[in-house]
């Protein structure tokens, strides 16, 4: 592996020397094309994006019908680790394009991530108003034969879920549970707005050599 020297004479070549940065964008520029943004295999163009959330929620459907379908004890055994899956996916939608769309400074980078955040944030707080999964939940963390299985960390992430699908509302009528997910989605989207609007205190930032 490159040593910390090789690091840093890299880095003196790219601000010193316009050839050298010229051959250096352009390798670090293809490496990206095949890889896709931040190694992300969907996105190696802003529609990627849309790709990318959209196979993130049929992943969490496939978990979600698992979930509601479960009737045995090894079915409900795995139901702790299943709707922790199903939050790492739509978390890492959620979380990478919350900051590429605030991050990035090509507005069609930005504004696609904004849309693939919109989408799956939309999905997860109809998957948090989900009474069916909270049902199958609560009754996993009531069968001895269940939690006996569990890791601590199982038990632990169960608890926290509960605990979500509480502050979602989940004990409320039908018609407060949809008014709970759009009032979320409204306020994600006027958080969007009001930070694409800010504008720079300074349009630049000057350091001491």
């Amino acid at each position: 592996p490159p040593s910390h020297a090789q690091d840093d004479a890299v880095l003196r070549k790219v601000f010193d020397s316009q050839s050298f940065w010229r051959g250096f964008s352009q390798n670090t520029s293809t490496a990206s094309k095949k890889s896709g943004l931040i190694g992300n295999k969907y996105l190696t163009t802003p529609k990627g994006f849309q790709a990318f959330a959209e196979s993130a929620i049929q992943k969490c459907e496939i978990l979600v019908r698992k979930t509601l379908a479960a009737s045995t004890i090894p079915a409900y055994a795995s139901v702790a680790k299943d709707l922790d899956r199903v939050s790492d996916l739509l978390c890492r939608v959620i979380d990478l394009s919350d900051f590429i769309r605030a991050t990035h400074p090509d507005a069609k980078w930005a504004r696609a991530a904004s849309e693939a955040y919109a989408l799956v944030f939309e999905y997860m707080n109809v998957y948090n108003t989900e009474t069916g999964l909270n049902s199958q939940l609560k009754k996993a963390l009531s069968m001895p034969e269940v939690t006996s299985q569990w890791t601590s960390e199982e038990r632990t992430v169960a608890e926290i879920l509960m605990k979500d699908f509480a502050r979602s509302g989940i004990d409320l009528p039908a018609e407060q549970r949809e008014k709970f997910v759009s009032l979320s989605n409204e306020i994600s989207e006027a958080g969007t707005k009001f930070v694409n609007g800010m504008e720079f205190a300074n349009d630049h930032v000057a350091f001491d050599s």
